[in-house]
């Protein structure tokens, strides 16, 4: 059976939430994505989940209000709640990210100064012109 594979832009509505164990680290963060259909413009909101190094890099460069391109698949968990209740979620394991905003797009704070340090200065202010 093939998972359902998710991609598209989506603003993260909070900040991304590390949550690290002995195996891996996993950082969870939400997403709203907008739908136009006539003059009607519709939200919807998403959960995403991104393990390891991947989920370090979100961590570090994302915060709530920036845009992120997504590429993964979605996923179901079903538990009981303490009521003894079904409870269903679903969330995009992320598979792959792209930066979508310029550096001076981003939110405040948002990786600012471990930006800078990736971009070394080649031929005068080209990294002010390349987009992150």
């Amino acid at each position: 059976m093939s998972a359902l594979k998710v991609y598209g832009i989506v603003r993260l509505t909070r900040d991304p939430e590390m949550k690290a164990n002995d195996e891996k680290t996993i950082v969870k963060f939400s997403g709203a994505a907008n739908e136009k259909y006539k003059d009607v413009e519709k939200s919807h909101f998403y959960n995403f989940c991104a393990f390891g190094k991947q989920g370090e890099i979100v961590m570090q460069y994302f915060k709530k209000g920036s845009r992120i391109f997504i590429n993964g698949e979605l996923k179901m968990s079903k538990w009981q709640d303490k009521e003894g209740k079904s409870q269903t979620t679903y969330e995009v394991v992320i598979d792959s990210f792209e930066f979508v905003d310029k550096k001076s797009d981003a939110p405040a704070g948002a990786g600012e100064s471990e930006a800078n340090s990736l971009f070394p200065e080649i031929n005068g202010n080209l990294k002010e012109e390349m987009a992150f």
